[in-house]
């Protein structure tokens, strides 16, 4: 189950990290900075690690599912015998 949970959330989360890369993509164009710069590199770099940061927060909470989703199947088979 966790990872159909993982990627349920992955799913959802995914699409927008890849429509903020594009859209600062395009603010660095547009402000002159160039792909291979220090700037360009610096910027996507941190926009790399906060998909990162996102995607194991992702991974975090898909685990915490997947784990109270197994508790309650235990305390369910508990109950029922």
């Amino acid at each position: 189950m966790g990872q159909t949970a993982q990627q349920a959330i992955l799913s959802r989360l995914n699409p927008q990290l890849t429509q903020q890369e594009e859209a600062l993509r395009t603010r660095l164009a547009n402000q002159g900075i160039t792909l291979g710069s220090d700037a360009y590199s610096r910027e996507m770099a941190q926009q790399a690690q906060r998909a990162n940061d996102l995607q194991m927060q992702a991974r975090e909470l898909a685990q915490k599912v997947a784990d109270a989703l197994a508790g309650n199947a235990v305390v369910e088979s508990a109950e029922v015998a």
